[in-house]
C-alpha cells in the first residue's frame, strides 16, 4: 500500500484542527498530488473536524483525507501509522507525557523502512518544552541519523522564527565580512488594545517546566561536553559547547529590575519560553555538523553566537504587573500542589491572559507579533587586534512580524515547515535537530517570505 505525503496526529485538537485547516487551504504539495491522514483517539470527533473543512478541502481541489484511530499510548499502532506515512506533524501535547512514544515509532518504522530501501518517515511537532527537547536529541539524535530519519520538535511558532532569524543574522554578518558574536532578541505582543489571550498549552508547558527542572539538569550535563571547572573533571557528551571567538560580545548593560531597551523604546522581561534553549542546542548542533563535515577550524559555519531573549513591556504599570504575576506564578509552581492548582485556574494566575478555552476569536483577529533581532559582529580587524581591545564593531537588525502566534501562526509556519521536509528532503538535515540545524541549507525562510503572513527583513545599521 502507498504511504501518504502527511499525517497530522492530534488532529481533533484544539491546535490540530488549525494545522488540518491550514492544509485544507494551503496544501503543502500540488493539491491534485497531495494524500494525507488525520488521525486521533475518537473517531467521531475526527468526522467532525473533516465535515468543517469539507468545502474547502472541496474547493481546493484535494483528495479526502484517510481517517486512522490511534492512541499514543499504542506503540505498535503508532509504529504502523508510521510505516504509512513519509511525515508525521504530531499535535498531540503536553510533548513531555505524549511525545516519546511518537518519535520511538517513528525511529522504529524508519528501520524497517530502511531495510526495504525506502526512505525513513520524517516528524516534526509544536512542542514549546526544552526538558522534552533535549531529552530526545540525547537519547534518539545518533539513531535518527543512522536510519536517516528527520524529527524537528518545536517546529511552529516555538521556535521557528527565532531559530531561523538567528541563521539569518549569523549569514548577513559573515557576508559583510564579519564573525559573529551574539544576537538579542526582543518580543512585543501587539493586542490592539485588548487583553491579550493566551494558548492553555503553552502555559502547561510553562508549569510542567518548572516539574522537570531536575530531568532537565541531568539530561543537559549528559547532553553537552562540560570543561573542567575548579575540583570537576571535564566531561565528554554527545554535543560540543562552542565559545563565541570573542569575549566581548556587545550586549548593553540593561541596569537592575527596571531594564530599559534604547532599541526598541520598552521595559524588559526575560523571555521564559523555549526560543532561548534551542537557540543554544542549534549552536552546538551546527557545530557537530561542520566538523563531521570536515569544516576547518577557521570555517564560518563553526562559529556559534550567545543569545539574550527578552519580552517587551510598553509600560510601568504593565511591568509591576507582570511582576505581581511572576512571583505568584513562581512560587505556586515549586511543587506540586501549586501546580496542580495553576493548571486548575490559568485565568486567575495569569490575570486573565490564559484561559482553557483559548483566545476569543476578537482576541485572534487583533493580535500579532512583532521580534527584533538585534546581531553583534567582529570585523577580521578587531579580532586580529589591529583596532585595539574593541568590542564588536558590525551589527545589523533583523525584524520577523506576523499574526496571532498560537492559533495563526503556529499552523501557517508549521505547514511551511512540512513544504520544506516534503519537497526538499535532499536538503533537509537527519537527526534529531532543531529548525535551523534541520532547515539550514533548505530555502525556509524564503518560502515564508514568498507566503508573506509573517515576514523576515534585514535592516542596516
Amino acid at each position: 500500500m502507498a504511504r501518504t505525503d502527511l499525517t497530522i496526529l492530534g488532529a481533533s485538537g484544539f491546535t490540530g484542527k488549525f494545522v488540518v485547516g491550514e492544509v485544507a487551504s494551503r496544501p503543502p504539495v500540488p493539491a491534485q498530488q497531495l494524500t494525507w491522514t488525520l488521525a486521533g483517539r475518537n473517531k467521531a470527533r475526527l468526522e467532525k473536524v473533516l465535515a468543517e473543512y469539507a468545502g474547502q478541502i472541496e474547493a481546493t481541489g484535494l483528495a479526502k483525507p484517510n481517517l486512522v484511530i490511534v492512541d499514543t499510548s499504542d506503540e505498535d499502532a503508532l509504529e504502523e501509522l508510521a510505516k504509512g506515512t513519509k511525515l508525521i506533524l504530531n499535535c498531540v501535547g503536553p510533548y513531555a507525557k505524549y511525545g516519546p512514544p511518537v518519535v520511538r515509532a517513528t525511529i522504529r518504522a524508519s528501520r524497517q523502512l530502511k531495510a526495504q530501501g525506502q526512505n525513513a518517515t520524517d516528524y516534526a511537532d509544536l512542542s514549546g518544552e526544552p526538558g522534552f527537547i533535549e531529552d530526545m536529541v540525547l537519547k534518539y539524535h545518533a539513531e535518527a541519523e543512522e536510519v536517516g530519519s528527520t524529527l524537528v520538535p518545536a517546529s511552529a511558532f516555538d521556535s521557528v522564527p527565532s531559530d531561523m532569524a538567528v541563521e539569518v543574522c549569523k549569514q548577513e554578518l559573515i557576508r559583510r565580512n564579519a564573525v559573529p558574536a551574539s544576537v538579542e532578541m526582543f518580543f512585543a505582543l501587539n493586542t490592539g488594545g485588548l487583553v491579550p489571550g493566551g494558548n492553555f498549552g503553552t502555559y502547561a508547558s510553562a508549569v510542567n517546566g518548572f516539574a522537570s527542572r531536575d530531568t532537565l539538569i541531568r539530561t543537559r550535563k549528559a547532553l553537552y561536553d562540560r570543561p573542567a571547572k575548579g575540583d570537576r573533571p571535564a566531561s565528554t557528551g554527545l554535543l560540543p559547547t562552542p565559545k563565541p571567538q570573542a569575549k566581548q560580545l556587545g550586549f548593553p548593560k540593561r541596569g537592575g529590575i527596571l531594564k530599559w531597551a534604547s532599541e526598541v523604546n520598552a521595559y524588559l522581561i526575560p523571555f521564559i519560553f523555549a526560543d532561548p534553549a534551542v537557540v543554544r542546542l542549534t549552536q552546538s548542533l551546527q557545530y557537530k555538523q561542520a566538523k563531521q563535515n570536515g569544516a576547518s577550524a577557521n570555517n564560518p559555519s563553526l562559529t556559534p553566537i550567545i543569545f539574550k531573549a527578552w519580552v517587551e513591556v510598553p509600560s510601568l504599570r504593565i511591568l509591576l504587573t507582570l511582576f505581581f504575576y511572576g512571583a505568584l506564578f513562581t512560587l505556586f509552581a515549586k511543587f506540586e500542589a501549586g501546580r496542580n492548582i495553576l493548571l486548575q485556574h490559568p485565568k486567575l494566575f495569569s490575570g486573565g491572559v490564559f484561559s482553557k478555552e483559548g483566545p476569543s476569536k476578537e482576541q485572534i483577529d487583533a493580535s500579532s507579533f512583532t521580534s527584533t533581532f538585534v546581531a553583534r559582529g567582529h570585523s577580521h580587524e578587531v579580532l586580529k587586534g589591529t583596532k585595539g581591545n574593541a568590542g564588536p564593531d558590525v551589527k545589523l537588525t533583523v525584524k520577523v512580524t506576523g499574526p496571532e502566534v498560537g492559533y495563526v501562526a503556529t499552523p501557517i509556519l508549521f505547514v511551511l515547515v512540512a513544504k520544506i521536509m516534503l519537497n526538499q528532503r535532499d536538503k533537509v538535515h537527519k537527526g534529531v535537530l532543531t529548525p535551523a540545524a534541520a532547515f539550514k541549507d533548505t530555502s525556509l525562510v524564503d518560502e515564508i517570505s514568498k507566503d508573506g503572513r509573517v515576514r523576515f527583513r534585514v535592516i542596516e545599521n
